[in-house]
């Protein structure tokens, strides 16, 4: 893959066995781009924002990745939205997505949303 990553964390509070300080990062990615190595099926990032934290509680449980706005393109489907995971390591999911399909692509974008539809 490829891509510029811009990244704000803010660590805070004890660290030892079993203390983990409270986390809180903002990012930022562009032109990005995920290639699928045996098809060659690409995703492009144009822009992905969002925020990680680990809670209240400061646990893999309260652990909240929030990307806030990602605009992506596959083949030529430009694709935005909202994704939101809640509680790890089996979060709670909102996903939100708009954009226009071309039908002659959509193999391209059941392939590429293939590994998350198996997980059920």
């Amino acid at each position: 893959g490829k891509g510029v990553l811009n990244i704000n964390s803010t660590l805070s509070g004890r660290y030892g066995p079993g203390i983990i300080p409270h986390i809180e990062s903002d990012f930022l990615i562009t032109d990005g781009e995920i290639k699928e190595k045996n098809t060659h099926y690409y995703l492009k990032i144009n822009k992905v924002t969002g925020s990680i934290t680990n809670g209240s509680d400061n646990k893999w449980l309260t652990t909240n990745l929030d990307i806030n706005r990602y605009e992506v393109n596959i083949g030529e489907n430009i694709l935005n939205g909202r994704c939101v995971l809640t509680g790890f390591p089996n979060p709670i999911i909102y996903f939100q997505v708009s954009g226009e399909i071309d039908f002659a692509e959509i193999s391209i974008l059941v392939f590429c949303f293939q590994p998350v539809c198996q997980r059920g």
